[in-house]
């Protein structure tokens, strides 16, 4: 987990890996947005993060994914190898989680 700003409670950045011993079938990274303060610059570190796992995990150059594109725009895209999924949490009180997925397999699946 990587903490993106000095907020008293910070937004934070996570990847997950699930999978069994043989392959990984979900790359998850999750952004918690805490407070409404630093969303956008979070939202942007989530995507740039976004954008290199893809690279690495499918082979498929996403540096032309658009950063001001929006999440629903990018969910679905098929890689061959992969499609990415999104889901928005609402947290109680204040804040936001975002999770992009990167599934293993593709949309027809």
């Amino acid at each position: 987990m990587r903490e993106l700003n000095n907020e008293a409670q910070p937004d934070n950045l996570a990847y997950y890996v699930e999978g069994n011993a043989d392959a990984a079938t979900c790359l998850k990274l999750k952004l918690n947005v805490n407070s409404g303060n630093d969303a956008p610059g979070s939202e942007i570190v989530l995507l740039i993060a976004l954008q290199k796992l893809i690279e690495r995990a499918t082979g498929y150059y996403a540096m032309h994914l658009q950063l001001e594109k929006s999440r629903e725009e990018l969910a679905g895209i098929d890689f061959g190898s992969g499609v990415l999924k999104w889901r928005y949490d609402p947290h109680l009180r204040e804040g936001y989680s975002l999770v992009a997925s990167i599934v293993r397999g593709s949309s027809s699946d």
